[in-house]
């Protein structure tokens, strides 16, 4: 996540992790919610090994209460763009821009 967002946001946006335990497809709607990662020494906790770990690709604003949500209206910024099961459901030669990484 250092390598997408670096060690500072802008304006007090942030991305937003999920960390699951057990099947991802049974999982009560709630356990999807997520929370802010944090940035530089405050960082916190890292994700358990064992869970099952997502994290947005965008930052986002916090709500008046100072809560994170992934929703439109808190949208702030688009930080990278993730191209998944290249070379087993989408051909390689489709892309047309070089992977960068």
């Amino acid at each position: 996540m250092r390598e997408v967002f670096g060690d500072e946001l802008q304006d007090n946006a942030r991305p937003i992790v999920v960390s699951l335990k057990g099947n991802p497809t049974t999982v009560p709607g709630h356990a999807w919610s997520g929370r802010a990662w944090k940035v530089g020494p405050e960082r916190g906790p890292s994700l358990p090994v064992q869970a099952n770990n997502y994290f947005s690709l965008a930052a986002f604003r916090p709500q008046h209460d100072g809560t994170y949500r992934r929703q439109k209206a808190l949208f702030h910024s688009l930080y990278a763009v993730m191209l998944d099961d290249v070379g087993t459901k989408v051909p390689q030669e489709r892309l047309t821009l070089p992977p960068r990484g």
